[in-house]
């Protein structure tokens, strides 16, 4: 087995949510798929101080410093609006 893939979620609205709960959920049955584990390194939102069911600790209102983690390794967009999403896929 190899080392983690670190995944950034961008959005935790009702697709990132799933894509979280996925990762999460799912978690086996991908690191048997993939070879190595997903670990979630951090979700970028709006507003940090909502309560989104997942640790706070993995949220951040600040996308271009989330994208350019070393530890990040897959960037999963479900922003909705182009912008700022567009900005965020081009600095990651």
């Amino acid at each position: 087995m190899t080392d983690a893939i670190g995944v950034a979620i961008l959005g935790l609205g009702n697709v990132g949510s799933e894509v979280v709960r996925i990762i999460e959920e799912s978690a086996s049955d991908l690191t048997a798929r993939i070879g190595a584990p997903l670990v979630l390194r951090g979700i970028g939102v709006r507003q940090v101080d909502r309560d989104r069911g997942v640790p706070a600790g993995l949220l951040t209102d600040n996308v271009d410093e989330l994208v350019s983690r070393e530890d990040v390794d897959i960037v999963v967009e479900v922003m909705g609006p182009v912008e700022p999403a567009r900005k965020a896929i081009l600095t990651a």
